[in-house]
């Protein structure tokens, strides 16, 4: 067993988590507000997908019921979160509000090793069975991804004003 409650498998995801989140959190703080808000993606029926402002939600969103489904498999009271679509600042104060209650949700479990992890089971929302280490990989590239298409927005439309 790991006795430093900072080292292990745990520990190491729930960095990467930390850290995906940054990443997340540098493409965006730079926005304006018009380009927060702009609609990128006109065709989408997802109103999750059709600005920046909205997949921040989203994003936030989602890691709050990430965080819920490992409460359950840990046997860690968890409450419902929702996330309103808002300023800029705001939801980014909330994206550190659900990161620290992520980290709240792995109280008491950082002493697992890898073969714990696998024993946890998560049923999720949409039917997967993940163990405690593939959920907070998905979790992790979760973000990764939206990430990824926030920057694809970025790149295919002008800055305001010129265009």
């Amino acid at each position: 067993m790991t006795s430093n409650p900072r080292r292990g498998p745990l520990r190491a995801l729930f960095q990467e988590y930390q850290r995906a989140a940054a990443e997340f959190e540098r493409v965006v703080a730079p926005l304006t507000y018009t380009d927060f808000v702009r609609s990128r993606n006109e065709t989408t029926e997802d109103e999750d997908f059709r600005s920046v402002q909205t997949v921040v939600r989203h994003v936030v969103q989602a890691g709050y019921a990430h965080a819920n489904h490992v409460r359950v498999a840990l046997e860690v009271p968890g409450r419902r979160v929702d996330v309103e679509p808002g300023e800029k600042e705001p939801l980014l104060e909330q994206l550190h509000r659900m990161l620290a209650y992520m980290e709240a949700s792995l109280e008491g479990s950082w002493h697992l090793e890898a073969d714990d992890l696998e024993e946890v089971q998560i049923r999720s929302a949409w039917g997967t069975c993940y163990d405690l280490e593939q959920m907070l990989e998905h979790a992790i590239v979760h973000i990764l991804r939206h990430r990824r298409q926030i920057e694809g927005f970025l790149a295919s439309a002008p800055p305001v004003g010129q265009g």
